[in-house]
């Protein structure tokens, strides 16, 4: 096994026994004991150090951390890991500058790591380099990364840069690799709304209603849309949708959350009154519901507007 391969292998044995390491135990503190008392017997085991320093910078122990990886380094001062874990570290440590270069030297000798260099992206876009994140953030992608919150990131990046039609590629394919992305579908349809593509919106919406088990607040988005459209009966057909679901989920269960949902469809309807009736049951069952206690005071605004 070539060095690279062996420093892939070695970061990626790490983070996955960290893993194991926080599951086997009833919390973080247990398992950094258990890697003390192992380093008690073997002082010299760099592995070890790296692994303590990682759940040390998880629980944002952030000095300890960095200790165990200064006494790897004077154990193993080539170990090309320590750029990582520095570059990591300093991440969480919002010392971006020093993030940005150590993870780019570990990546000067270790190409193809999608997930470092997704990392890197979101430092370097922390540090305003708007056009270098968007590298990374497409060479963790070309690299085979399809996480959500990767779309997601490049996505927003992208308007950010007035890049319209690349966002919303970017969360089209994203959609497509990551099938039920609720979040990635809410973007979508927010562009969409923006630039005016009132057509396109709906379809993403219809899209995402289709895989939807709840369809209440899709049917108020598509409302929306055709309102903006300027479809006003098509908007209240589905207002009336809306109210529809919400009634019968209800039935099925009195929760807060579908009380609120009820609530959301009378608002929309103009049902003032009854939505308030609602909301009221809705933060009794549930008093910091924050979402209904927003409801009610647009609901108290729009009337003192009348």
């Amino acid at each position: 096994m070539g060095i690279r391969r062996k420093v892939i292998a070695g970061a990626t044995a790490l983070l996955l026994s960290s893993a194991a390491l926080a599951a086997a135990h009833p919390g973080v503190e247990h398992a950094v004991e258990a890697l003390s008392s192992k380093l008690d017997a073997a002082p010299t085991d760099v592995d070890l150090l790296l692994l303590r320093s990682e759940l040390q910078r998880r629980e944002g122990r952030f000095a300890l951390a960095m200790a165990d990886i200064d006494r790897a380094a004077k154990l193993a001062p080539k170990d090309a890991r320590l750029d990582l874990w520095r570059g990591l570290t300093y991440f969480e440590m919002a010392e971006l500058a020093r993030a940005d270069k150590h993870l780019s030297h570990y990546l000067a000798h270790n190409t193809g790591q999608p997930m470092v260099l997704w990392t890197r992206a979101r430092v370097r876009e922390a540090r305003g380099r708007y056009k270098a994140a968007l590298l990374d953030y497409d060479a963790a992608l070309a690299g085979g990364e399809h996480a959500v919150e990767l779309f997601v990131s490049r996505g927003a990046l992208l308007e950010r840069l007035g890049r319209e039609q690349e966002a919303e590629a970017n969360y089209r394919l994203g959609l497509q690799r990551a099938s039920g992305a609720v979040v990635l579908a809410i973007m979508l349809i927010d562009l969409e709304m923006r630039r005016g593509r009132f057509d396109s919106a709906i379809g993403a919406i219809d899209q995402a209603m289709g895989q939807a088990r709840v369809k209440t607040n899709w049917y108020l988005r598509r409302a929306a849309a055709q309102e903006a459209a300027g479809r006003a009966v098509l908007a209240r057909a589905d207002r009336e949708r809306a109210l529809g679901e919400a009634d019968r989920l209800i039935t099925i269960r009195r929760s807060s959350l579908a009380l609120f949902g009820r609530a959301q469809a009378l608002e929309a309807l103009g049902r003032y009154d009854e939505a308030i009736v609602d909301l009221g049951e809705a933060i009794a069952r549930t008093p910091k519901n924050h979402q209904a206690h927003q409801l009610l005071a647009a609901i108290a605004r729009k009337r003192s507007a009348q």
